[in-house]
């Protein structure tokens, strides 16, 4: 059984997962996965700004390639997340 989760100092915390567009487009399908768990993590701890992920998890770009097991992931942590969006982005991403 784990206790109360620390914060770290910020010197050691993981460095933000970035909101850039492109950058995020030109990852490997996995990197896109990988990247959206750490971006929701983020911004459920306020570290990043919900509007920003949501215009890149929103892109169609986004999905592009992605394997049936990446998919998966995707799915699962971005609904399990949905309460880092506000309540309009909720449904767009409900019904994706």
């Amino acid at each position: 059984m784990r206790g109360p989760r620390t914060r770290l100092p910020p010197c050691l915390e993981a460095p933000a997962a970035t909101v850039e567009l492109e950058q995020v487009l030109s990852k490997r399908p996995d990197g896109r996965a990988k990247w959206l768990a750490k971006a929701l993590v983020q911004a459920s701890d306020g570290r990043m700004d919900s509007q920003s992920l949501y215009s890149v998890v929103a892109h169609n770009r986004f999905i592009e390639d992605l394997t049936e097991k990446s998919g998966k992931k995707m799915y699962r942590a971005l609904h399990a997340n949905l309460h880092v969006f506000s309540s309009r982005q909720r449904k767009f991403l409900e019904k994706a």
